[in-house]
């Protein structure tokens, strides 16, 4: 059973999908921590897109998803900063022993309490780098924002002041 994963609560502009505009052919209004996801690229590539900082630290978003819209993230280390085994997407899904009471391939990844990224090798910037759990879920919370929110328009009824 894995541990309960640490939750640190954002502004939910951080998290924000955006949209695509197709005029200028790119996506906008995107939040930091959701643009970082990478786990596509870590598969694919061995390759991780523009972290987000939180704290001292730079992270990658893995995942996305479940009710409460949460975004598992691991932080991103030099490969040189990081003194674990470091292994291979690849070698993750791999790994394979029965006698360990592995059922499928990858089951000791997916069961490392550190997560399933954790220790696993990616570039960034043409550099080795090492993501490092265990994950963080970065969830909605009190906007956090020094810019100035612009005041909620009221919904006007369609048919306020009409008479039959």
């Amino acid at each position: 059973m894995r541990p309960e994963r640490e939750r640190i609560a954002v502004d939910p502009a951080r998290l924000a999908w955006g949209t695509y505009n197709h005029t200028a052919e790119r996506e906008e209004g995107e939040g930091d921590i959701h643009s970082s996801y990478s786990a596509d690229l870590i598969a694919m590539k061995s390759a991780v897109r523009n972290p987000f900082k939180y704290g001292p630290d730079l992270w990658i978003n893995t995942g996305s998803g479940g009710f409460d819209r949460s975004h598992e993230c691991y932080r991103l280390k030099p490969v040189e900063a990081f003194t674990g085994r470091v292994i291979t997407y690849q070698d993750a899904g791999s790994e394979f022993d029965p006698e360990k009471g592995d059922t499928y391939p990858g089951d000791r990844a997916r069961n490392n309490p550190n997560g399933f990224y954790h220790g696993m090798k990616v570039m960034w910037r043409k550099q080795p780098h090492v993501l490092v759990g265990p994950p963080v879920h970065f969830v909605e919370g009190e906007a956090v924002s020094k810019k100035p929110v612009a005041p909620r328009m009221e919904q006007l009824d369609l048919f306020a002041g009409l008479s039959a």
